[in-house]
């Protein structure tokens, strides 16, 4: 099980903003299944970076994470690195992005 929602600007200046992930985090969940989970995120992700190039911004992915050691972990594994801030957009937690080449 895994979601993904994002927020797109009218403006194609601005990137795709991933505005949640969510892997499964239940109290039976082994390894596998959250390994699983996190495949699937992957997999969400890749239609992120699909819509941020098919809408001319890119091929890239922004998000506004939790600034928790835990959650920039398991971000970093997916290839989320520290970002600039974006003008006009206060970010709440830690503003991350994924180039389009990255890992994905």
């Amino acid at each position: 099980m895994a979601v993904l929602s994002y927020h797109l600007h009218d403006s194609p200046s601005r990137p795709l903003l991933i505005t949640a992930l969510g892997t499964r985090a239940d109290a039976n969940a082994t390894p596998d299944l959250y390994a699983r989970s996190l495949a699937l995120v992957w997999l969400l992700k890749q239609y992120a970076h699909a819509i941020s190039e098919r809408t001319n911004r890119g091929g890239y992915v922004d998000m506004d994470a939790a600034n928790r050691p835990d959650v920039i972990a398991i971000l970093r594994q997916l290839g989320f690195r520290d970002a600039p801030r974006v003008s006009g957009f206060s970010p709440s937690g830690r503003h991350l992005r994924q180039d389009a080449t990255g890992p994905h």
